[in-house]
């Protein structure tokens, strides 16, 4: 099986680096299969800086992303040309537990790549909201669901995205949260770490702006996947 793990990243080589070592202990737990790291800088310094750290190998490329960062176009773009049997979906600032890899391509077989494996974030407080399908796995078969593959509703930039993902893909019987599926998300909720300049930006150019999109989605019953009725015409026309 073919799996590419695909990661945005900005302004944040530390959180990376953990995370790239945290890939390669788990990768280790399935050299059965075929597993890829395709990471995605936002700056020419960025990709230096990694580049001079030699993390360029055969299974690890690092592409400059070449336009402005929009997670649903990103991952969207991504799934349309992908040649492997599964993307895994996460950020700069997880670490993967050593089984996280080998438990998601377990739960996703069981599915017959038609469907999407939530990752479990295992240091979520516990009365901490979490979307169940935050960071996970999505089989090549149900991207083929989607027209070009655009799994994630493209009326999002930011946040709310995921969220219909989950819900639709359980809607159909198509999600599993696989709960041994571990990884550590380093939010700030999470961990009281202070929210760095990744975090702050990324509310800026979303929060809003998508929360009026959520509501817009939500007055009208709209869940992507459902329908692919966008509504994000309406905000510009405001």
């Amino acid at each position: 099986m073919k799996v590419d793990i695909v990661i945005p990243t900005y302004k944040r080589i530390n959180q990376l680096l953990s995370c790239i070592d945290s890939i390669k202990i788990a990768r280790s737990n399935v050299f059965e299969h075929e597993i890829k790291l395709k990471i995605f800088v936002s700056t020419i310094k960025e990709y230096q800086i990694l580049d001079n750290l030699r993390i360029i190998n055969f299974w690890t490329d690092i592409i400059l992303m070449g336009k402005k960062y929009i997670a649903p176009i990103f991952w969207n773009d991504y799934l349309k040309e992908m040649k492997s049997d599964a993307m895994v979906y996460i950020n700069d600032d997880v670490e993967l537990d050593k089984n996280c890899i080998k438990e998601g391509i377990k739960a996703l077989k069981s599915l017959n790549l038609d469907g999407v494996i939530g990752f479990k974030q295992f240091n979520a407080k516990p009365n901490a909201i979490v979307c169940k399908g935050a960071f996970g796995m999505i089989g090549s078969k149900f991207a083929d669901r989607f027209p070009k593959r655009q799994v994630f509703c493209p009326d999002y930039i930011a946040f709310g995205l995921d969220t219909e993902l989950w819900k639709f893909s359980e809607s159909i019987g198509r999600f599993i949260y696989c709960e041994t599926a571990l990884l550590k998300h380093y939010h700030p909720t999470f961990t009281g770490q202070n929210k760095d300049e990744t975090y702050q930006h990324n509310r800026k150019i979303g929060r809003n702006y998508d929360t009026q999109i959520r509501n817009l989605r939500g007055e009208r019953g709209l869940l992507w996947g459902k329908t692919f009725e966008r509504v994000n015409h309406l905000i510009k026309e405001n």
